[in-house]
């Protein structure tokens, strides 16, 4: 009798071991889900941001080459170099950047956009076109942030030249 009692309980136990592991499995299932649901989301609050700092980036240096453009000019004018292979070279680059910066200000997807329709490698494309777009914006604003810079000092030695006449 002792033997048929151990049969039970190990049938019972196995039973038991059973539904345990099908419910793991359910419950495991349901965390992969989830957690592939969050990262997604994550990841689209990643490209939103993104594409907002990139969209202020973009229109901050639209705004930035002419002011820099205008400055450079009165500069290589008022050192009368105005129509020197500098201004000339300065010039075409005002031209390729202020056409790349339009470019991409049209490039960045506006912000009535919705992400959610995106799979996980459209949204990971995304991410990668508009962290190198946000890199090279990034660097022509330190560029022509510089230009203004160089050019307040011309100025300043320009003054200063101009008193001790």
């Amino acid at each position: 009798m002792e033997s048929n009692w151990s049969t039970y309980i190990g049938m019972a136990t196995g039973i038991v071991g059973a539904v345990t592991g099908i419910a793991g499995l359910i419950m495991g299932w349901i965390a992969y889900r989830r957690s592939n649901q969050i990262q997604r989301a994550d990841r689209r609050l990643e490209l939103r941001k993104l594409r907002n700092s990139t969209h202020v980036a973009v229109v901050g240096l639209v705004d930035l080459i002419p002011a820099a453009h205008r400055s450079r000019r009165a500069i290589l004018n008022a050192r009368g170099v105005l129509s020197s292979s500098i201004a000339y070279e300065f010039e075409a680059r005002v031209e390729k950047d202020t056409a790349r910066a339009a470019e991409l200000a049209t490039q960045v997807p506006t912000s009535d956009v919705s992400f959610d329709v995106l799979s996980s490698d459209q949204i990971e494309e995304l991410i990668i076109q508009l962290h190198r777009a946000k890199e090279w914006v990034d660097e022509m604003v330190r560029e022509y942030e510089g230009y203004l810079t160089e050019d307040e000092k011309k100025r300043a030695e320009l003054r200063g030249g101009q008193r001790h006449r």
